[in-house]
């Protein structure tokens, strides 16, 4: 995934942080090409960058916690499975993702083109 940027409704540049493709075998909700996607992680990013500046990150984190608890009991029976599955999913997708940026730093610094 490229780290194409965007402009939120502030106009700042932010890098896109969903992914704009499928893994297989993976379900993904929504890609930044649905107008929600974009208005959520916007609210979400000037959010974080909110509490970062203010020293509250970890007030936001656990309200964030919280929030998913709710959705998770409020969607049945299988909600609270289906929250930690897409966040799993997230982490691995994004630890993937980090583990290819540095393989090819890597490869780009002993002189090979990466694939």
């Amino acid at each position: 995934m490229s780290e194409t940027p965007k402009s939120n409704r502030r106009g700042r540049n932010v890098p896109s942080r969903a992914p704009q493709d499928s893994v297989p075998g993976s379900r993904p909700q929504a890609t930044l090409r649905d107008p929600a996607t974009g208005r959520y992680l916007d609210a979400i990013y000037d959010l974080a960058c909110d509490a970062q500046a203010n020293g509250r990150m970890s007030r936001f984190t656990d309200v964030l916690a919280y929030s998913l608890a709710l959705i998770a009991r409020d969607s049945g029976s299988g909600g609270a499975g289906d929250v930690l599955e897409r966040l799993g999913w997230h982490l691995s997708r994004l630890s993937d993702l980090d583990a290819a940026r540095r393989e090819a730093a890597h490869a780009r610094e002993e002189g090979c083109v990466p694939h």
